[in-house]
């Protein structure tokens, strides 16, 4: 016979019953369990949730500042050096050794975001002076280092730890190759420090740029240097053996030898002229190069104040706190009443709830209907 929980004067098919639970599970049977356990399902969400409140409060709270710069797309660093005449001048070559993103050249975009998060960089940011207040009441609070507590007795191991703080949770630096834009979000435990900090990264990044280029542009300065003093040395003995012969050589314009020699070292000074005044010009343009100061990038949007907290989400934390807890609680609940107690119990107090939910929907329409009458 088949097994109907609405009907009450049926036997009970408990065999069929035990052999298959889910065939006793219902809506009913559902919310008349979760009715006599209203008390775990209440006091567990709620007891959760005021230790979430708790934890979120407490938790140091992270505060995003985000600042795009994009790097400048002309070249002068090494179009100034790399205007010899012979293969392609030291721009070629400072290009082929790998040195072009230093300079302007090559891919500006990789380059600016791995100096960011260099350790030459972040040293300076973890060590530089922060202003007063911006790390809170406390005056022992100076640099970074402090802010993080990185005080173990080591200075190396300080720093070490500082640094992969500063990898992992401080500075994240994303390229979209397609608009040569970088993107650099700073975390910190509060807005104006955060707000502090993406300064003091944008500034020692430019720093940092831009000592890179200038001890390459010296580089270059010493070079070109050596190579202009052995022009000037070759052009003088050139000439010094040009004016002999013709100290030597008064008449030579009667004979076709004379003439052939006096040809030969004119071509000789012609020659180291030309590569001395050369050089000359690329040693002027490099010193040039090594005195620039300008920035390498140009900034789009400059380090902001965060007005919205980053982590954690204290509302959408508690109240999913609350909903995970809930749901929990029931699915335990529903399991030991379901498969774990006694089927027939079950089923009779869903038989129960279901002659219950019926009386009431046959008092409401009783009661519409009398309504009804009255009005008409």
């Amino acid at each position: 016979m088949t097994v109907r929980p609405g009907v009450r004067d049926e036997p009970l098919d408990t065999a069929a019953l035990r052999e298959h639970p889910a065939a006793r599970v219902s809506l009913a049977a559902v919310v008349v369990v979760l009715l006599r356990n209203w008390r775990a399902l209440l006091g567990v969400p709620i007891a959760v949730t005021c230790i979430t409140t708790v934890v979120v409060l407490v938790v140091t709270p992270r505060y995003e500042s985000v600042f795009t710069l994009v790097p400048a797309s002309s070249t002068q660093g090494l179009t100034q050096l790399g205007n010899l005449p012979v293969g392609g001048g030291l721009a070629a070559i400072a290009q082929g050794l790998g040195f072009g993103s230093i300079l302007g050249t090559g891919a500006p975009l990789e380059y600016f975001s791995d100096l960011a998060k260099s350790r030459r960089v972040a040293e300076r940011v973890l060590t530089r002076q922060l202003p007063p207040g911006v790390a809170g009441a406390d005056s022992s609070v100076h640099t970074l280092l402090d802010v993080y507590g990185m005080d173990t007795g080591d200075p190396r191991k300080d720093m070490d730890l500082a640094y992969r703080l500063y990898q992992d949770h401080m500075l994240e630096v994303t390229t979209d190759p397609q608009s040569g834009i970088l993107t650099a979000t700073v975390s910190a435990r509060s807005p104006d420090l955060a707000l502090t900090v993406g300064h003091i990264i944008l500034n020692e990044l430019s720093k940092a740029n831009l000592e890179i280029r200038q001890e390459y542009a010296n580089q270059q300065v010493a070079f070109i240097r050596s190579q202009a003093e052995q022009a000037q040395r070759a052009l003088v003995s050139a000439e010094d053996s040009l004016m002999g012969f013709y100290v030597a050589n008064r008449t030579y314009e009667s004979s076709p030898a004379l003439v052939f020699a006096e040809g030969r070292l004119k071509r000789r000074v012609d020659l180291a002229q030309t590569v001395y005044v050369g050089l000359a010009q690329q040693l002027e343009q490099a010193r040039i190069t090594a005195a620039q100061n300008t920035p390498a990038f140009s900034v789009i949007d400059a380090p902001a104040v965060p007005g919205l907290r980053r982590f954690p989400k204290r509302v959408l934390s508690v109240i999913l706190s609350a909903i995970g807890a809930a749901c929990v609680i029931a699915g335990i609940v529903l399991f030991r009443s379901f498969y774990m107690n006694d089927p027939d119990e079950q089923l009779r107090a869903s038989a129960a709830m279901t002659d219950a939910a019926r009386v009431t929907l046959r008092d409401l329409r009783d009661t519409y209907k009398r309504l009804v009458r009255r009005k008409s």
